[in-house]
Parts: structure tokens; C-alpha cells; sequence
């Protein structure tokens, strides 16, 4: 997975191994989200609730490469709220109750990564909303589901 990107860091989960894979010399975050969105869609023989992590994953680290906001604001995106289809765009719109400087945050969400946002939509969240036993799917507007 990722050939190679994984030399150097640590393969824990925790938010200091993703800081070192992201500030790593040499690596840039969007072609580290799109790696993990292109192996999940690439690994057979993973489960689906993997493939569909792997792919969230990919997805958020890409994100906030083209749109940089703090890791609090990125978990707490809701469809509809946060995350509004404007026709064939998305936004990103944070209130400034939400954002440290105080001031409303609008930005379109990166045009390279609709066609992704939209797969994770339709493919994986609902695969993440089912759980680990694939019953009694969850209601959430939360665009980031565990």
C-alpha cells in the first residue's frame, strides 16, 4: 500500500504519525489522500468497511491539503451544514462561532476532489454507517463516519 510511503513513520494510528507522514521530506498530502482513496478501491481483498476507512481517510487527509482548517473543524463537517451542495459545487462554510479567528469561513471545496467526495458518499459512508456488523445503520449528518 502507498509503495514506499510508509518509510520512515511509525504505523500507529495516532495524530503524531500523521503529522510525521504529512511533514515528511519529499511527501505531499494530496498525493497521500489520493494513494489511500486509490488502494481502497484497488485491494480486493480487503473487507469493505476497510476499503471504505481507507478511503475516508484518503479523502480528509486530501482535503485539508487543498483547504487547510484545524482538525476540530475538519471531524465536525456536517452535510448540509457544513458541507452544502451549491448545484454541481460543494461548499465548505464555517460559522464564526466555529473558526479561531472568530470570522465566517466560505470556501468552495476543492473542484480536483468532488468526484471523490461524491464516491464516498454514495459508496463508503453508507458502508460506515452500517457498522462493523453491517446491521441497524446509523442517522447522523456527519460527514466523517467511524
Amino acid at each position: 500500500m502507498l509503495d514506499g510511503v510508509h518509510h520512515g513513520v511509525r504505523e500507529d494510528r495516532s495524530g503524531d504519525a500523521l503529522v510525521e507522514l504529512l511533514s515528511a521530506e519529499g511527501f505531499a498530502a494530496p498525493v497521500i489522500g489520493e494513494a489511500l482513496m486509490r488502494d481502497a478501491e484497488l485491494a480486493p481483498d480487503w473487507s469493505a468497511r476497510r476499503r471504505a476507512v481507507a478511503y475516508r481517510d484518503g479523502l480528509s487527509i486530501a482535503l485539508l491539503a487543498y483547504r487547510p482548517i484545524r482538525i476540530k473543524n475538519l471531524a465536525q463537517l456536517r452535510i448540509g451544514t457544513e458541507l452544502v451542495r451549491e448545484g454541481v459545487t460543494w461548499q465548505l462554510l464555517l460559522s464564526e462561532e466555529d473558526t479561531k479567528t472568530h470570522r465566517p469561513f466560505e470556501v468552495a471545496f476543492p473542484a480536483k476532489l468532488i468526484p471523490n467526495l461524491e464516491h464516498y458518499l454514495r459508496k463508503h459512508r453508507p458502508v460506515l454507517l452500517r457498522g462493523e456488523r453491517g446491521c441497524n445503520p446509523k442517522t447522523t449528518d456527519a460527514l466523517w463516519v467511524s
